[in-house]
């Protein structure tokens, strides 16, 4: 785990006893990382409620989290970023990211059309 993880970490933890300490009795005693300012685990779908004034506000499209992250892979791929690194950021193993997510694009067939033939054409 990386350093500024494990200290981020290690900060929530003091942070989450104080406030236990200050609800008493009232501390539902979890053991999730992500939790409510009472000790009970804030589900995903929070965020989702979290998030969707943000996406209104902004005029975006209609999305929920889980595919805004689903789309994020693609997007990630075809802007060149490698595969590995795209896998690592979400968690994924690499095959199943290039297998699940990995899309070819005729601009990626033209390049390495190109760096195995020289330049190409764009019309062929």
């Amino acid at each position: 785990m990386p350093d500024d993880v494990a200290t981020a970490l290690r900060e929530l933890k003091t942070r989450q006893k104080r406030e236990r300490l200050a609800l008493g009795r009232s501390w539902d005693e979890t053991t999730h990382v992500c939790s409510d300012e009472t000790g009970k685990a804030v589900l995903p779908r929070t965020y989702t409620g979290w998030f969707h004034p943000i996406r209104i506000a902004a005029k975006l499209p209609r999305i929920t989290l889980r595919n805004l992250r689903h789309t994020s892979v693609p997007v990630m791929l075809h802007a060149g970023i490698p595969a590995s690194t795209v896998a690592a950021w979400h968690g994924h193993d690499l095959r199943m990211t290039t297998a699940a997510y990995n899309r070819v694009y005729d601009e990626g067939l033209t390049a390495a059309a190109s760096a195995m033939f020289g330049a190409v054409d764009k019309a062929v």
